[in-house]
C-alpha cells in the first residue's frame, strides 16, 4: 500500500490508497546520481564475499580454518580449492562457498610456472576459458582428463612439444579442430614464455 500526505489547515493527514507501486530492483540498486536509491545489490555482494573465501582458501595455505576444510573434504590438485562437498551431511557454509568455485574460477587466469599445479583440461591457463570448454569434443576423447600441464609438456633443447594423447586418431572432418587445438597450445606457450 502506498501513502500520500495531504495538508489540511491544521495537521497533516495520511490517506491510505490500495495502489501498489513496483520499482525494478535494478533501479533501486543504481547509484543516486543515476536516479536510483544507491542500495547495494545484496545478491552480487554476497557472491563477491563468497568468492573472497575461495581466494583465501588458496592464498592462506597455513591457516587453521583451511587445514580443517582440507582434512574434511580433501583438496584439488595444486591446492586451489577443496574437493566438491557431496552428500546431505557436511558444513553447510563451506558447501555453499564451494558451490561457487566453477563460476569464480572463470574470472582469473593461472600462469603455468612449472606446470605441476595447473590442470591441463580444467584450469583457465590457455586463453579465457578452460580447454575442456573450448574443445569439448577433444576433451571427450582425451586419454588423461586429469593431467597437469607438466605431464603433457615436453621441453628438449629449447624446443617445446605437447604430448596430448587421445583414445582414437583424428577423423578427416576433425582435422581443423585438432589443428586449432594444437595451434592454441603452441601460441599460448610462446606468449607465456615472453
Amino acid at each position: 500500500m502506498a501513502c500520500s500526505l495531504c495538508k489540511t489547515d491544521k495537521v497533516a493527514v495520511a490517506h491510505v490508497t490500495a495502489k501498489i507501486h513496483l520499482v525494478g530492483w535494478d533501479n533501486v540498486c543504481s547509484s543516486i546520481q543515476w536516479g536510483g536509491l544507491g542500495v547495494r545489490n545484496v545478491r552480487v555482494f554476497n557472491k563477491a564475499l563468497l568468492g573472497k573465501w575461495l581466494w583465501r582458501y588458496h592464498s592462506e595455505g597455513e591457516g587453521l580454518w583451511r587445514e580443517v576444510i582440507e582434512s574434511m573434504y580433501g583438496s584439488l590438485r595444486g591446492g586451489w580449492c577443496s574437493n566438491e562437498v557431496r552428500g546431505a551431511h557436511g558444513v553447510g557454509l563451506w558447501k555453499n562457498i564451494r558451490a561457487g568455485w566453477d563460476r569464480f574460477s572463470q574470472f582469473f587466469r593461472i600462469t603455468i610456472g612449472s606446470g605441476n599445479n595447473v590442470l591441463f583440461w580444467h584450469d583457465v591457463w590457455c586463453g579465457d576459458m578452460a580447454l575442456k570448454q573450448v574443445f569439448p569434443m577433444l576433451y571427450k576423447i582425451a586419454c588423461d582428463k586429469e593431467a597437469v600441464v607438466a605431464d603433457l609438456l615436453i621441453r628438449f633443447n629449447g624446443a617445446v612439444h605437447w604430448n596430448v594423447r587421445f583414445s582414437r586418431a583424428a577423423q578427416d572432418w576433425e582435422l581443423d579442430m585438432f589443428s586449432g587445438f594444437f595451434l592454441t597450445l603452441y601460441m599460448e606457450y610462446h606468449l607465456e614464455m615472453r
